[in-house]
């Protein structure tokens, strides 16, 4: 497996790096670490520009340390250049499997938002994407690693199970696997509640609808069981959009890493992305991996 490790020199790369450390890597997988020096005038950063550039190589210098540390095989690269625009090249360049990188925002926008870099990262690369943002864990043990699966059925869907089966996950390592059912109601029933008497308006769909939920969480629970005995399954029965549903499940559940397929089942152009894949990878309070 080839990762290229994206750096972008700010103060949040010693815990972009140790987010990726604490993951689960195929035996043999190399890291390819990236800075791109974009464009920039003086006045606009916060260093001059030799020190920023001797940050940046600072930055990387220390990421390729901590990988190799652990045994990983390692490579530098420096760009000059449109960063969003160059990493796509380099990946392509270095037949990449997996690019990974911060959200790049600016830091007057909401620390969940994606950057124009990561955004269009996200949206054009031609493997899969993981936007890391590293987390504190308050409410339970560092060790236990937590990753979310969100299925629909797709085959994008069973791309991505098989992505997390084939890392050597550790033991004590959870995995749930979420499939939502999506309630689309008529013009005349909009101000009723879930909880109200006649509620969904269409029973039997309603329960085609969780049998199919059902169907799809066992087949990604299948292919996840090589590696995890008890993955566990849940259906959610939302008003309100998938992507709500998938990110306030991973909240609430206090995930790690959510893993997505970049689209569903009406498929899209390859180089564009599904709006639930973007929207959960946009508005995540924790990593989020999009597989291709």
């Amino acid at each position: 497996m080839r990762i290229l490790l994206a750096i972008d020199g700010s103060e949040g790369n010693q815990n972009l790096v140790g987010e990726v450390l604490e993951q689960a890597w195929p035996v043999g997988a190399c890291f390819d670490v990236l800075h791109v020096a974009e464009p920039m005038h003086l006045w606009k950063r916060p260093h001059p520009e030799e020190q920023f550039r001797n940050h940046a190589h600072d930055a990387v210098n220390a990421a390729l340390f901590a990988l190799s540390e652990r045994g990983w095989q390692c490579s530098r690269h420096f760009r000059e250049g449109d960063a969003k625009t160059l990493i796509l090249d380099v990946a392509e360049e270095v037949c990449s499997d997996l690019i990974i990188m911060g959200p790049r925002r600016h830091l007057s926008v909401s620390r969940f938002l994606l950057g124009s870099v990561s955004a269009a990262v996200l949206r054009h690369a031609k493997c899969s994407v993981q936007i890391v943002r590293p987390r504190t864990h308050e409410f339970r043990a560092e060790s236990t690693y937590r990753i979310l699966i969100a299925t629909d059925g797709s085959a994008k869907s069973l791309t991505a199970a098989e992505a997390i089966a084939k890392r050597p996950w550790k033991k004590e390592t959870e995995i749930r696997v979420v499939s939502v059912v999506e309630l689309i109601l008529p013009p005349t029933s909009t101000l009723v509640k879930p909880s109200d008497p006649g509620f969904p308006p269409d029973p039997e769909a309603f329960e085609q609808a969780k049998a199919a939920a059902r169907h799809e969480t066992s087949e990604v629970a299948k292919i996840i069981s090589r590696i995890h005995a008890h993955p566990s399954e849940a259906i959610l029965v939302v008003s309100e959009g998938a992507k709500n549903a998938i990110l306030d499940e991973a909240k609430r559940w206090d995930a790690n890493c959510i893993f997505v397929g970049s689209h569903g089942i009406r498929g899209f152009d390859r180089f564009l992305l599904g709006s639930v894949s973007e929207a959960v990878a946009t508005h995540a309070h924790c990593c989020v991996e999009v597989v291709r």
